[in-house]
């Protein structure tokens, strides 16, 4: 179980690296853009990526409730004074979750390993 959760947490880590920083830095600050990282040519690291991939989807196709609980989870930071803070949180989870929808493919191209 510790494996599995180490793994959701690195791929989860990658996924927070690929998000586009202005549509984040956006909602708090007043930001500018950010070059481009150069595409990653490495077609082991696409492979296990689509492999990750479907172990993720798998899980939460098993387990519906996380969901919910993910939200409950990232609420804490809600302590910050941030406005719409829960606002947020459910939307970024939400859209984390409809990401996920876009298939192996897509998700491994936005976060750069394919």
């Amino acid at each position: 179980k510790q494996w599995y959760q180490r793994r959701v947490a690195i791929t989860a880590g990658n996924y927070v690296k690929a998000v586009p920083s202005q549509s984040v830095c956006g909602k708090f600050l007043d930001c500018g853009p950010e070059p481009e990282p150069e595409p990653v040519e490495d077609t082991s690291s696409c492979e296990n990526c689509k492999a990750e991939y479907e172990k993720i989807v798998g899980f939460l196709d098993r387990y519906p409730q996380l969901k919910p609980t993910i939200k409950r989870a990232l609420s804490f930071i809600c302590v910050l004074p941030i406005d719409n803070c829960n606002q947020i949180v459910e939307e970024v989870v939400d859209q984390a979750f409809a990401d996920l929808e876009q298939g192996a493919d897509n998700i491994c191209k936005v976060i750069r390993q394919c």
